[in-house]
């Protein structure tokens, strides 16, 4: 018997996802019908996160991945039940997809930012206040689709450029108009454990930018004046954060090495410590960005990548992923942050392929609560 559908648990909801075959069948039985591109991926016969790719016609889908399966073999890749390999990386790649309407479209953000919300003044910081310190790149900007307001707005706040504003998307002092992880993450915060009491207040300070490269916020690159800026800015007004926070990798792969991104990490987190901020810092694992948006909406770079593109994003995200997970581990002072990669792929298809929608944004807030706290 074809096993035709399978459970999924996604926030507490149980939702049923028919497999890509039956979709296709099933749903999407028009040629003109439009289709999200799906990317699985496994090493060595373990599965890696799963992505996107663009909306296009059915049609159109079937024969991109009819033209790969006949390629691959001029890359020395191995062709079986719908798979290409390649023998050298032992990662293996099935493109397939699935009926775009009514789960995903080419979102579009706010179409301004914007007015920066009037300052507010806060609670006197005591021994529950969380003072966090967050940078990198759009995962940790205002690039989410849906925005959100912590619900207890006395107790969560964000700084930026000496005053303190709500906790509300989108976050000042962070790029983008849309929505941010942070918001959610204070809401989620509350209560948790921290220095033998809990949290019972949240100080974020936030300067992350989107489509950042690690060279930009080590010592030299674009971004790393604003960063020291910045975090000098909150030491001398908020005092030293009780946690930091990276977010970004998507940006470098295929870019730099494992050994090259980490080195370029440790120069960064060395500036860092030159201001005299001994906190510890998480930095998260993140690598996967496929990016649809309504400026570009076909995106024939990504509809049409050849099965050597797809091996060589794969080996580039495992770069990326080994040097982030060294990043969490090289002493006291570092430590592991969330997989966000892990995020269940449609939670950023119903943002756009790159980015999370509502549901996505609130479990890469919970994952960084978690992360923080354990």
């Amino acid at each position: 018997m074809v096993l035709l559908t399978r459970r999924l648990v996604l926030g507490g909801a149980t939702v049923l996802i028919c497999a890509p075959a039956v979709l296709r069948k099933a749903r999407a039985n028009d040629d003109n019908i439009q289709v999200l591109q799906t990317v699985a991926a496994s090493i060595k016969g373990a599965a890696l996160p799963s992505s996107t790719g663009q909306i296009i016609p059915r049609a159109l889908a079937d024969e991109v991945i009819a033209t790969n399966l006949n390629l691959a073999h001029k890359f020395g890749y191995r062709v079986a039940n719908g798979f290409f390999a390649d023998p050298a990386s032992g990662i293996a790649v099935r493109q397939g997809y699935v009926a775009a309407a009514p789960d995903y479209t080419v979102p579009k953000y706010p179409a301004a930012q914007d007015p920066r919300p009037r300052p507010k003044e806060p609670e006197p910081f005591g021994k529950g206040t969380f003072k966090l310190f967050v940078w990198g790149q759009s995962l940790a900007a205002n690039a989410g689709y849906g925005r959100y307001a912590a619900r207890n707005a006395d107790k969560a706040c964000v700084y930026a450029d000496g005053s303190f504003f709500p906790c509300s998307d989108p976050i000042v002092g962070a790029e983008g108009p849309g929505g941010s992880v942070w918001s959610r993450f204070a809401d989620s915060m509350l209560g948790r454990p921290i220095n033998n009491t809990s949290v019972s207040q949240i100080v974020i300070g936030c300067c992350a930018q989107g489509a950042t490269s690690i060279k930009d916020w080590a010592p030299g690159g674009s971004e790393a004046p604003r960063l020291l800026r910045c975090l000098s800015d909150y030491i001398a007004n908020v005092g030293q954060p009780t946690h930091l926070a990276y977010s970004q990798g998507e940006s470098d792969v295929g870019a730099f090495s494992a050994e090259q991104w980490l080195d370029r990490w440790q120069s960064m987190l060395a500036s860092i410590r030159n201001l005299g901020c001994t906190t510890k810092i998480w930095t998260s694992i993140e690598t996967i960005c496929n990016l649809r948006t309504a400026a570009d909406p076909f995106d024939e770079d990504i509809i049409r990548r050849t099965p050597d593109l797809y091996v060589k994003i794969e080996i580039g995200r495992r770069d990326i992923r080994a040097a982030q997970r060294m990043a969490g581990r090289l002493g006291p002072d570092t430590q592991p942050g969330p997989n966000l990669d892990l995020i269940d792929w449609h939670l950023r298809a119903c943002g756009d392929g790159c980015h999370f929608g509502d549901r996505g944004l609130a479990m890469a807030a919970e994952a960084w609560a978690t992360a923080l706290t354990t």
